[in-house]
């Protein structure tokens, strides 16, 4: 059972005096798949599918750790793939280590507890390494992790350099960059230098047995010349990509032993959380630090791989008992998130559409305890209880119209039997299939919200580029906030003002905010960059946080929510509607209410973090 004891009263500290809280964090009861897991010898692999505890088990095994086998904190390192992810491990792990150091008054980093386990995702453990060591692999002292902006930047100053055939347009030059960095970035997943990219690409050739071959593998070698003159240009600069992080990483510890000494004299046991995103770059870094004491303990489902992109892969979960033969793989079988029948769907979907055609006796399989070669699938047993009314219905439809109509039509029924739409949502595959149902729905007179991730929204990035001329001393929210008619700047302009700033050695940032507009500059562009400019200083003067500064632009200097509020009263008095109609009516007003309340938990994370300091 996951059921906690409850909080108790703390114990009077050392000579009568109470202790500083008055109670303490209960401590967590594990179910027997959990316990087994938190105590299993290294190598251990932790199978887990979604709502088995799979965070609370890896903080089990930390406390284990600590508390029975008597290892010191801070020699465990904790990893994961996601800043959200080691943000809330760190946070659990705070509250864990502070409950069994009741005189740790100091919070996480104080007290009693004169030390910690490391909580970091890969790419910032690799970027802190490097800060230290990052000269013995051809890094400045002050290096710049270059984003995908500057990436593309630095392509089109290598352009003229370019051996292009396959990839050159004409009418836009750059037109291809995007697609080649991307390129870039999933060979250095993989390890793969720029020769390595060459060898490889004529290897395809040689084999190639078609014209649709012989092509690809042409395009391979141009994309191999491409690459070795975009890290020629970052080693000149002595930076490196976000890629780059991990792939410098091991070619540090490979190199230089001392480094490699270090790291596994400080790091006795590693953890890994979503195991299941690990690519080729983040497994060798893993093996080099586990050297060979082979500490490992990771956890993962091999069924929620989502960094497909940068080289993750279920696969990575069957390997595991080939990088560590002889590892222990176990379980975690019980589901405390849903519904008995949606657990029994799941699995039922997993085994025939994920696993079927597995081959369980190949060497890639894993074995769980279970009976692989029966074909059985492992079962997952949910502990909620069972719901009388059928939860998960299947409907099939002959085409498209007749499923959008189906659909529209169990919205009614729906609506008719009470649920209010507010509390219904609409999941789809892709994209495109969100914007047909919205338009559905929308021609059906329904009200529909088409919602995506707030950051990924055009206007509150249009909104963030305005944050980073402020934020970010390279300047590239540029590139963003020029396509705005306020602060409109031609390619041309923009370009000139980069050459200005390199020119004179001054930040790109520097010049925006001063208005230093190059005498190149069109008069068009002078008046924008001067608009843009006094826009920036008066958000300086007057917002001293990160809520203040997108409420002074969004309401001040602007009149973006002024004409959204204005346009969503007149919708509201029409219509009678309630406050959540009202937000329905005007997504745009919706996503800008999301993201100041985003600002508004940042803000008071950062003060909490002054105080602690």
């Amino acid at each position: 059972s996951l059921a906690t004891e409850p909080l108790v009263p703390s114990q009077p500290g050392p000579q009568g005096l109470p202790s500083n809280d008055t109670k303490t964090i209960a401590k967590k009861q594990y179910d027997e798949f959990q316990k087994a897991a938190i105590e299993a010898p290294t190598p251990a692999l932790i199978v887990a599918g979604p709502g088995s505890g799979k965070t609370s088990t890896l903080i089990g095994r930390t406390e284990y750790l600590i508390n029975t086998l008597a290892v010191q904190p801070e020699h465990i390192l904790a990893l994961t793939f996601s800043r959200k992810a080691a943000q809330e491990m760190q946070e659990r792990l705070a509250q864990v280590l502070q409950r069994d150091n009741p005189r740790n008054d100091k919070g996480f980093n104080g007290g009693a507890l004169q030390h910690t386990p490391t909580v970091s995702t890969f790419h910032a453990f690799c970027a802190e390494m490097l800060r230290t060591y990052g000269q013995l692999v051809g890094l400045r002292p002050d290096f710049t992790v270059i984003d995908e902006t500057e990436g593309y930047f630095l392509l089109r100053q290598l352009a003229g350099e370019m051996p292009l055939y396959h990839y050159r347009n004409l009418k836009s030059p750059a037109y291809y960059f995007p697609d080649i960095l991307k390129a870039i970035s999933r060979a250095k997943d993989e390890l793969v230098s720029p020769e390595q990219y060459r060898l490889l690409a004529l290897r395809m050739l040689e084999s190639a047995a078609d014209e649709e071959a012989q092509l690809s593998a042409q395009k391979a070698l141009e994309v191999a010349s491409i690459y070795a003159l975009y890290q020629e240009g970052l080693r000149e600069r002595g930076d490196t990509d976000f890629g780059g992080l991990i792939m410098l990483t091991v070619q540090l510890l490979q190199e230089v032993e001392e480094v490699l000494y270090e790291q596994q004299q400080r790091f006795h046991h590693i953890l890994v959380d979503e195991f299941r995103d690990i690519n080729r770059a983040s497994g060798v870094l893993l093996r080099l630090l586990a050297g060979e004491e082979r500490n490992v303990w990771v956890v993962g489902d091999a069924n929620q791989a989502i960094y497909g992109f940068r080289g993750a892969s279920p696969a990575n979960i069957a390997n595991f008992q080939q990088d560590y033969p002889g590892a222990v793989v176990l379980p975690l079988s019980h589901n405390y998130r849903s519904r008995p029948d949606i657990v029994d769907l799941a699995e039922s979907f997993r085994w025939r559409q994920l696993e079927l055609d597995m081959d369980s006796n190949s060497k890639n399989a894993v074995s769980t305890g279970e009976d692989a070669s029966s074909g059985a699938p492992r079962n997952v047993q949910a502990t909620r209880m069972t719901h009388a009314e059928t939860y998960v219905t299947l409907a099939s439809a002959e085409d498209v119209a007749n499923e959008l109509a189906g659909l529209i039509m169990d919205i009614r029924y729906k609506h008719a039997q009470g649920y209010a739409y507010k509390d219904m949502a609409i999941l789809c595959r892709t994209r495109a299939w969100v914007g047909k149902v919205t338009r559905a729905l929308a021609l059906a007179d329904l009200p529909v919200v088409e919602k995506r991730g707030v950051l990924t929204q055009q206007h509150i990035k249009d909104l963030l580029s305005i944050v980073l001329l402020l934020a970010d001393a390279s300047g590239m929210g540029i590139l963003r906030a020029a396509r705005q008619p306020e602060y409109l700047l031609s390619q041309r302009n923009i370009e000139t003002l980069l050459l200005a700033a390199r020119g004179q050695t001054r930040p790109l940032s520097w010049m925006i905010f001063n208005d230093e507009a190059p005498l190149r500059m069109s008069v068009e562009g002078r008046h924008s960059l001067s608009r843009l400019s006094s826009m920036l200083q008066s958000l300086s003067q007057f917002a001293p946080n990160a809520w203040s500064l997108l409420a002074q632009y969004l309401f001040m200097e602007t009149s973006t929510v002024r004409d959204l509020l204005i346009k969503a009263e007149s919708k509201l008095e029409n219509a009678g509607a309630g406050v959540h109609e009202n937000l329905q009516a005007s997504p745009l007003l919706a996503d800008y209410l999301a993201f100041l309340q985003l600002a508004r938990r940042y803000d008071q994370q950062q003060e909490m973090l002054r105080r602690r300091l």
